[in-house]
């Protein structure tokens, strides 16, 4: 048997020495080999004969020295990315009117998005019951929430509500004005300090009060009240910061876009609304803080049973283009949607939900 002899390298190409050297260079020229180095010299000359460069490389280092490639190095890739600031960041939202109908399913709403939620409506016995109720619902939701009672017609109370609401959450991201009333009166019998139109509570609860009140209504809950709501929920919100911004949603109505037969008040009331959202939006915008209304048709709640009647909303039903009168939970599905950050780009908009009623 013939010894084996060491191969001798092949000479260097000079226009590929560098790449010889850091072993990078691919090539498809044959590599010379002096002599098969195994039994198998067919084979072996064979692979040599069309061996890239690597691969040559890979053969001449057993016999060869060669210049060690550069060690590996660990590059850490970030599995998330950093976090960043939305304007949503505190999750606090205040509704008003929350004891019954669109004010209650709101409440319930945003809680299930996350927020924790003052809840408002008259300090009567039988609402605060009810807050109470609710209360008990957001919580096994996962959520907190506060009670804090009083009348948006009046300034000191909406102060209130919106100060205990924040020293119990340490902040305010939503104010939700939907506390409203629906008297109705024909215009010619209708004094100016009409429930939906007195910019001031009446001494005497009782006063100027028409047939179908029960008297403990206060005036002016429908636009002064969301006047006042705007108010107090936009100076915490500017004094929290551009960053951090805010969402202030007033519950409108269809009455404000055309007119609703014995709602003069109501639908002036309304209508009120548009303007001031439009307002309030231009104003509060470059902080950060959007304004939008919702404006719902025909919603069964207990205020429309009660002044219209199961027979007389059943016969509204064909004036929808869907057939149907909307739900609590219809409005408040909007208006999760108006309270979370990707409604960023929508603001001064009153919204009608009417299931096809009006088609505008």
């Amino acid at each position: 048997m013939r010894p084996l002899e060491r191969p001798e390298p092949g000479p260097r190409d000079p226009e590929n020495a560098e790449a010889d050297d850091l072993g990078s260079g691919v090539t498809s020229r044959p590599m010379r080999v002096s002599a098969p180095c195994c039994r198998c010299s067919a084979v072996c000359a064979s692979l040599s004969s069309h061996a890239p460069r690597r691969y040559k490389k890979r053969r001449a280092s057993t016999h060869s020295s060669t210049i060690a490639p550069p060690p590996r190095q660990l590059i850490l890739i970030p599995t998330s990315p950093p976090p960043t600031h939305t304007t949503m960041s505190a999750k606090v939202a205040i509704v008003t009117g929350a004891a019954q109908g669109i004010g209650r399913a709101i409440a319930v709403r945003l809680a299930a998005d996350g927020f924790d939620v003052g809840v408002n409506d008259l300090p009567s016995a039988e609402q605060v019951e009810k807050l109470e109720e609710l209360k008990a619902e957001i919580e096994k939701l996962g959520r907190k929430a506060i009670v804090v009672t009083g009348d948006v017609s009046q300034e000191a109370a909406v102060e209130k509500i919106v100060k205990d609401t924040v020293a119990a959450f340490g902040g305010l991201d939503v104010m939700v004005a939907n506390a409203g009333t629906c008297e109705l009166a024909p215009v010619v019998a209708s004094e100016c300090t009409h429930p939906n139109l007195s910019p001031e509570p009446a001494a005497d609860p009782h006063a100027h009060q028409p047939p179908s009140s029960s008297g403990t209504r206060r005036r002016g809950v429908n636009l002064r009240g969301v006047f006042l709501c705007f108010k107090h929920a936009g100076q915490q919100m500017l004094a929290q910061g551009k960053e951090r911004g805010g969402r202030l949603i007033g519950g409108a109505s269809l009455g404000g876009f055309s007119g609703v037969p014995m709602g003069g008040a109501y639908s002036a009331s309304k209508a009120g609304m548009r303007g001031l959202t439009h307002s309030a939006a231009r104003e509060l915008g470059p902080n950060g803080i959007t304004v939008n209304s919702y404006a719902p048709g025909i919603v069964v709640t207990p205020l429309t049973l009660r002044n219209f009647g199961a027979e007389f909303l059943e016969s509204q039903k064909p004036s929808c283009a869907l057939g149907d009168h909307g739900t609590p939970e219809d409005i408040a599905a909007l208006v999760s949607f108006l309270a979370s950050k990707e409604s960023r780009f929508i603001t001064g908009q009153t919204i009608m939900i009417d299931g096809g009623r009006l088609c505008i």
